[in-house]
């Protein structure tokens, strides 16, 4: 604006001040001439702000014979720019952010404590590092934004707080540009509750990212969403489960369904490289319209075991539950354990399903497709079921591949059937003589990373499952020493 502003007064007072120098070059290079100059001004302009902005810029330190005796302090005093330095202690309070352009973070080597809870309702651009939040009180969350931009909250530790059943250790509502990541969050009725999220331009990079966080315990959910455009990568997502699993029907990830904010539920997600596992449902996709969800390269299961209180034996559990969903992509993820159904598609909608291993879901079946005319593409799935059902398709169930091929020959092919060859969970790796190795079909380019980070294909073509398979196994080692024991 304010070169816009210098632009005008140019142009205003131009023809006072031409003399010779139209004379020499002309009107059209004068014009050119004085738009280079009024250009330089306004670089050498911004580059002055900037400079001035970033010298004004302050850390304010927080702690023991610091400025600041607590974090709500030094919240109060900054300016838009500031950092707030925590060292280690127990600070006591509800901090309340009301500054944008702040970031709040534990000193390097200390290890703060708010044994309290962080508001930041609307403030833009507010970074959260390294602090530990737990033993905050009634229906509130451990951090909570609404209508805001640009929250980032990392490296935390938050746990054991609130009371209501709708209780989050992160709640954000009607905000974009959030990144949670590298986070632990345990305890908590919910893990995130993020209501009617968004993207400003239309991109995943600006909606939602939840990445490298381990959130695990909390007994109602792990991570519930409802909105638009998040990424949910790199996270373990377990045991959110207690005795009291029938009345909370907990799930490892949520699709919310409820009206808020004109959304009905959550579309445009991407669920890649988790592991998921010991939930009622791990995957739970629930609402109409759901619209481009992506699930490719996760590990999701529930094991054999009592968890905080749970039986998953007596329970009827599923990896993954969905409704008509227009667009849904399921690639190269590994299926394992589950008491009812592994894989339930239950409406009419748009699947596509291929390089997946679901391994023995008995006594319930590894997937089951209502609506057959749904498939869209469904080719290079791997079934190993040592006993019970392989497949239901339609009203029908099948035994073994050669009765469904039998009665669906347009299949014949479509699946392949034998022991994978994986190792244990939570991290069961193939090994080398596996058959899912080199027997996966090529995709899209937005998924030829497997989920260690290595490219696709390693060897002739891609593998089944969420890893890529080395094309020889490692050498043994070479510095071995023998060691004899002489009495």
């Amino acid at each position: 604006m304010f070169c816009a502003w210098v632009s005008s007064l140019e142009q205003v007072g131009g023809n006072t001040h031409r003399g010779a120098e139209i004379q020499l070059i002309g009107r059209r290079e004068e014009g050119e001439v004085r738009s280079l100059k009024i250009f330089r001004f306004c670089v050498v302009l911004v580059l002055g702000f900037l400079s001035i902005a970033g010298a004004l810029a302050k850390e304010l330190e927080v702690g023991p014979n610091s400025e600041f005796a607590s974090i709500q302090s030094a919240v109060d005093t900054a300016s838009p720019g500031d950092t707030i330095v925590v060292a280690t202690g127990l600070y006591e309070e509800i901090v309340t952010v009301r500054t944008d352009d702040i970031t709040i973070r534990r000193k390097s080597g200390h290890s703060p404590v708010i044994r309290g809870r962080i508001q930041v309702h609307s403030s833009r651009n507010i970074t959260i590092d390294g602090l530990e939040i737990y033993g905050w009180t009634g229906n509130y969350h451990g951090i909570s934004q609404e209508n805001g931009s640009g929250l980032t909250v990392r490296n935390c530790k938050i746990h054991a707080g609130g009371e209501a059943t709708w209780t989050a250790g992160i709640n954000s509502r009607h905000s974009t540009r959030l990144v949670i990541e590298n986070n632990e969050i345990f305890n908590v009725s919910k893990g995130l509750r993020l209501l009617s999220a968004y993207s400003e331009d239309g991109t995943f990079e600006s909606g939602v990212i939840i990445r490298s966080n381990v959130i695990h315990d909390c007994p109602v959910d792990g991570i519930d969403i409802h909105g638009e455009y998040f990424t949910i990568d790199g996270n373990e997502i377990r045991n959110n489960i207690d005795a009291n699993w029938r009345d909370h029907h907990p799930d490892g990830i949520e699709f919310i369904r409820s009206v808020v904010d004109g959304y009905s539920t959550a579309s445009r997600v991407i669920i890649s490289n988790n592991k998921i596992y010991n939930h009622n449902q791990n995957i739970f996709l629930q609402g109409d319209g759901i619209q481009d969800v992506y699930i490719f390269n996760n590990i999701v299961f529930n094991e054999d075991a009592i968890i905080n209180g749970a039986d998953l034996t007596a329970m009827a559990s599923k990896n993954l539950s969905a409704p008509g969903v227009d667009g849904l992509y399921i690639y190269n993820n590994l299926f394992g354990g589950a008491t009812n159904v592994s894989v339930l598609l239950h409406e009419p909608g748009r699947f596509y399903l291929q390089n997946n291993i679901f391994v023995d879901a008995s006594p319930g079946v590894p997937f089951h497709l209502k609506h057959p005319e749904s498939l869209v593409s469904f080719s290079h799935n791997l079934f190993h079921v040592s006993d019970g059902w392989l497949l239901a398709w339609g009203d029908e169930w099948f035994k073994d591949r050669e009765s469904f091929e039998s009665a669906f020959p347009e299949f014949a092919g479509a699946l392949l059937t034998g022991d994978p060859m994986i190792g244990n969970f939570p991290e069961p790796f193939p090994l080398y003589e596996s058959p899912v190795v080199d027997s996966g079909v090529a995709l899209s380019p937005e998924f030829a990373r497997d989920r260690l980070g290595q490219e696709r294909p390693i060897g002739e073509a891609w593998d089944i499952g969420p890893y890529e398979v080395p094309i020889s196994p490692p050498l043994p080692p070479t510095n071995l020493r023998i060691q004899v024991n002489r009495e």
